[in-house]
């Protein structure tokens, strides 16, 4: 995904996003030293910024957890801002005198939104390494079928990991809809990760009605939390509610887990929701931007961006019902509207540019 300012640049012949890697190394240090997540001793992914590392093969909701929220970034990273800036910081981010979870921190998230969002080669690179756990988890767990268009080698790899996922219990936890983290690491790897490692090929929206599903067992979770809130047993209610009801028991005194979601998962959800072309779920979305709104005051600037963002997705799906630089991914025919604006590609948003595969480029 690329909602930045960063241009993504295209070739005859070839498609490539460029970063601008020392400004990426001077925001994030600390993601180039531990190679993208957790501590140097405690996490699976070791590597530098241009992917050359060597890694074990991530298999569990753990491991996107460690590499993609990457904690130390807000504990260990280098502050920029002077004394002032940074004891205002500190400011917002106490709530009735409790610190607030680092993922919903603004100065993790100042640290991190650029990773995210920026994109790049080299980002693209450091997922690399989860392509084939983006493939068990899509087709054995949520049932997708493969791309015919895969190696047997890819193939192999894929069958192997599954067998070792499974002598291990680790696909029961992916399986685990009952589990807030589960789902949250799910969304990523199969919206997030999917398109940084399959970019500019069908395989990067392969997995879209599986993150479909996720979603819907998010909501799931959400109702299944205020039906009991209210001691409702009535299971026909559930129709009743959305997505926002996530929120709805995030408070100081709910210790369950389960039902407290913090800013970066509730922003990797409305990214998902906002990824699909159903416009239900764009409804959604904007219903649970409003609930952060709420929420999570201290986010007040990148909520006006996702807002922003969202509000740039619905105008694409206002006009087309879809989004046209999908159409061969999905070996959709384009409609000579379609072809009208994808040819005017200085002004195309960003984040259609960053996904555009070579046959979409005018010539």
């Amino acid at each position: 995904m690329c909602i930045s300012n960063g241009k993504v640049q295209h070739q005859k012949g070839a498609v490539s996003t460029m970063t601008d890697k020392k400004k990426l190394i001077e925001l994030f240090p600390d993601w180039v030293n531990c190679g993208g997540g957790g501590s140097a001793e405690n996490t699976r992914m070791k590597g530098d910024i241009d992917g050359n590392s060597k890694q074990q093969q991530p298999m569990t909701p753990n491991d996107i957890y460690s590499f993609w929220f990457h904690q130390n970034s807000i504990k260990n990273a280098k502050d920029t801002n002077d004394e002032s800036q940074q004891q205002q910081k500190k400011q917002q981010i106490q709530q009735n005198g409790t610190k607030l979870h680092f993922l919903s921190d603004p100065l993790y998230l100042d640290r991190m939104l650029m990773c995210w969002m920026q994109g790049g080669e080299a980002m693209d690179n450091k997922c690399k390494p989860f392509s084939n756990l983006v493939r068990v988890v899509g087709k054995y767990v949520y049932g997708i079928e493969l791309p015919s268009s895969l190696s047997n080698s890819t193939v192999t790899e894929v069958d192997e990991l599954y067998r070792t996922m499974e002598s291990k219990d680790f696909l029961k936890e992916w399986k685990n809809t009952h589990r807030k983290e589960t789902l949250v690491a799910t969304v990523i790897l199969l919206d997030q990760l999917a398109r940084n490692c399959f970019r500019y090929t069908s395989e990067a929206f392969a997995y879209d009605k599986a993150i479909e599903a996720v979603l819907n067992n998010i909501a799931k979770l959400a109702n299944r939390s205020e039906k009991n809130e209210n001691n409702n047993d009535d299971d026909d209610a559930e129709n009743n509610h959305t997505i926002e009801n996530l929120l709805s028991n995030n408070d100081d005194n709910n210790n369950n887990k389960n039902t407290n979601f913090q800013f970066s998962e509730c922003f990797f959800i409305s990214i998902a929701l906002q990824h699909t072309e159903v416009m239900k779920c764009h409804n959604m979305e904007a219903k649970l931007v409003k609930t952060m709104c709420q929420k999570f005051p201290q986010m007040e600037k990148t909520l006006k961006i996702m807002k922003l963002h969202e509000d740039c997705h619905n105008d694409v799906l206002q006009m087309f019902g879809r989004y046209p630089h999908r159409n061969n991914q999905y070996n959709r025919e384009t409609t000579k509207e379609e072809q009208e604006w994808l040819n005017n590609y200085e002004e195309l948003p960003v984040w259609v540019k960053s996904q555009m595969m070579n046959s979409m480029l005018p010539s």
